[in-house]
């Protein structure tokens, strides 16, 4: 799809969601990469932004991802996800002070 569409958001949402639930970290990165800057107050596209991130220890990145989600989420929509990332948030504070984590 993308090939006859390229600036189709929805395909590339898509092909994200699928890299994502395959584990495939790296491809689904540049997928919602392209969905952040294409959409710039879609907080769902930081969200998995962050999470892919943070699956690949590139704990910086997911952060600032994180905090961008914390930002533009809808805190009675997403409270769930909202929750999940306030309570990951200082353990990835405390890996980042640690020295851990990759850079991206």
């Amino acid at each position: 799809m993308l090939e006859f569409a390229p600036d189709n958001s929805t395909a590339h949402a898509n092909l994200a969601t699928a890299l994502f639930q395959s584990k495939r970290y790296p491809e689904a990165k540049a997928e919602f990469r392209w969905l952040t800057n294409a959409q710039p107050k879609s907080a769902a596209a930081y969200y998995f932004l962050a999470i892919v991130h943070d699956q690949l220890e590139e704990y910086m990145d997911a952060l600032a991802n994180y905090q961008l989600y914390l930002r533009l989420a809808d805190p009675a929509q997403n409270k769930l996800d909202i929750d999940k990332v306030n309570l990951r948030l200082p353990s990835l504070q405390k890996a980042i002070k640690g020295g851990k984590g990759k850079k991206s």
